[in-house]
């Protein structure tokens, strides 16, 4: 049989929650996931409240994580390849809602 390909499209919402996970998944110092998860919550908030009018508002807040992520790692609280695969992630994300 022919060979096939599938793969899954997910919001920016579910694409959050993803990245929420992958925090809490790292086993970081509880201050240090709590700085990067808080923005990341409000972003949830703002993609969930059904009025698209505030999707905008979640940039900022994703900027906002971006900060986070670049000082935890200039201070050694995020290893490089962490640093990296979370602006990666937070940057999709951006994109996907035209930031």
């Amino acid at each position: 049989s022919p060979a096939s390909l599938a793969w899954a499209v997910i919001t920016p919402s579910a694409a959050t929650q993803n990245l929420i996970t992958a925090i809490d998944n790292m086993g970081l110092a509880s201050g240090v996931a709590i700085s990067l998860t808080g923005p990341l919550g409000e972003v949830s908030k703002l993609l969930n409240d059904r009025n698209p009018n505030n999707d905008g508002a979640a940039c900022n807040k994703l900027d906002a994580f971006l900060t986070q992520v670049s000082i935890k790692e200039a201070n050694g609280q995020l290893t490089a390849s962490q640093a990296a695969a979370l602006s990666q992630a937070a940057i999709a994300i951006k994109l996907s809602l035209g930031c």
